[in-house]
Parts: C-alpha cells; structure tokens; sequence
C-alpha cells in the first residue's frame, strides 16, 4: 500500500494542472511549442480587437472572456483534458482567433450581435461557472488534506458543492478508513470510484472486505483494480492472495503471491503468505 496507514492512498498520475501536466509528459520542448502558439493567438487577437468596433468587437472579447475562464479552470484541474471543456475552447478560439483585414471574422455581428456572438458570450459563462465549480472543490481538498484527522468537514463541505467530485470523495473515504469507519468509507470510496477512476479506490474497497469477511467480494474489487493497473503495486496482490486463501483457493492465492514478490520482492506478508500455501 501507499502512504500513512491501512489504506491505499491513491495513485499521482495528474499534476492537476494543465501546463504543469504538458510540462511533465510533452517535455520543456513540447511545453514551449504550445506557449508560441498560444502567444501567437493571444497576440493576434489583441490586435484584432483593436481595429474592431460595435457588436464584433464585443463578440470576440466574449470568447476571449471564454478562454481565459478554462485556462483560469485549468490551472486547477485538467479540463482541456475533457471532451466538453475543450469544445468550449476551441469554440471560442474559432471565434477569436486572428484573421485577415476584412475577413469573415471581422464581419461577425454586423447589424447587431448574432448567434456566433450569443454562443461565445454563452461559452464564456459556462466555462466562467466551472472555473468557479473547479476552484471551490480544489479548495476543500486542499483544506481537508493538510487538515488530517480534522479534515472532514471541509471535505464534505466541498462534497455538497460537487458531489460528483472523485477525489473528494476518495480522500473522505481514506480519512474514515484510517479511523476504522468502514462501512462511511465504503461509501466514499464507491463514489471515488464512479467518478475519480482511481484503482486505489477499489483496492480500498477490498480492503474494507477483506476487513469485514467478505472476501468473495474482496476478490472481485481486487480483481477489476488490477485489471486496469496490475504492475504498479504489489500490495493488492498480497491482499488478492489473501482473500483467495481464505476462500481455500489455494493455487490462485499462490498465483497472486508470487506476482506480488515479483514486483517487490521484500514484501515481507506476500512472502509468508506464500511460504504458508507451498
């Protein structure tokens, strides 16, 4: 397992921030690519902006309005990571970007602003609201993590905002499972896994199964976590092996066993465990 305790405290595989993520798996060139090309943008429509007037004008700042709002969004999370978000974007970019002197966008909203206008100022809004959404969830998991123990009411808190926040929900569920709450925990961790799509929530939930006897059901939380992610721990499988033990499935416990020492070698229960099933 990871971190403090008897829990799996999740995987870090988002930087939680959008440039710091490109940064990370694109590399300083891939990071500087992408900065010249937005510059490039943001310059070419400041310029635009300057010789526009009346409804295109307002049009274009709209969309600007839009941009700013997920990149505001995406130093919190990773939006342009989801489908609607980065529509959004992009959107807002077509209506933005620099174009020729006299070309179709600085023809937009002649006579008034038109649905493109509309759209825009309607992008911006929508993208503004989960910029907001955003920074008001990663503000409660900020103030329940360095919290501890005392985290759990900024973590609900935040929960009653955005309930469908995963990651809200799996560090609820780590703070309830390290104070032996299991079947609070067993909540959380369900929603973790509805929405984080984390595989350390469903070792949690094994955990707690294997806690409580139900190891059928350990088995198969078990199982469906390390289909997704079967190599980057070995405790889950000294924890598969354990409850396939006490189901008196010896050959599978063995089999789990041996994968857990293949991937650390010093775990020191996979290897009892083993020594015990031979």
């Amino acid at each position: 397992r990871t971190g403090a305790g008897p829990a799996y405290a999740g995987m870090t595989r988002e930087a939680h921030n959008d440039a710091l993520q490109l940064l990370a798996e694109r590399g300083l060139l891939g990071a500087v690519a992408w900065l010249v090309a937005f510059g490039w943008l943001a310059w070419g429509a400041a310029r635009r902006l300057g010789r526009l007037a009346g409804a295109p004008r307002i049009e274009a700042a709209a969309a600007w309005g839009a941009v700013a709002a997920v990149l505001v969004e995406s130093c919190f999370g990773f939006p342009l990571r989801v489908f609607p978000t980065a529509a959004v974007l992009l959107w807002a970019l077509a209506v933005a970007a620099p174009g020729p002197r006299g070309g179709p966008f600085d023809k937009l909203g002649a006579g008034g602003p038109g649905w493109i206008g509309w759209t825009a100022g309607a992008c911006a809004i929508v993208a503004l609201a989960a910029a907001c959404r955003s920074l008001v969830a990663e503000t409660a998991l900020g103030r329940g993590m360095t919290a501890g123990a005392r985290g759990e009411p900024a973590l609900r808190a935040g929960l009653q905002r955005q309930p469908r926040h995963g990651e809200l929900h799996f560090r609820l569920g780590l703070l309830l499972l390290r104070e032996g709450r299991l079947d609070e925990a067993a909540l959380e961790f369900e929603g973790a896994a509805r929405w984080f799509h984390d595989p350390d929530a469903l070792f949690n939930l094994g955990f707690i199964a294997l806690q409580q006897h139900r190891y059928e059901d350990a088995v198969t939380r078990f199982r469906a976590g390390l289909v997704l992610y079967p190599d980057y721990n070995a405790a889950p499988w000294a924890d598969l092996a354990a409850a396939l033990a006490a189901l008196g499935r010896r050959a599978e416990a063995r089999e789990a066993a041996e994968r857990a020492l293949a991937i650390d070698p010093g775990l020191a229960r996979a290897a009892s465990l083993l020594s015990r099933l031979r």
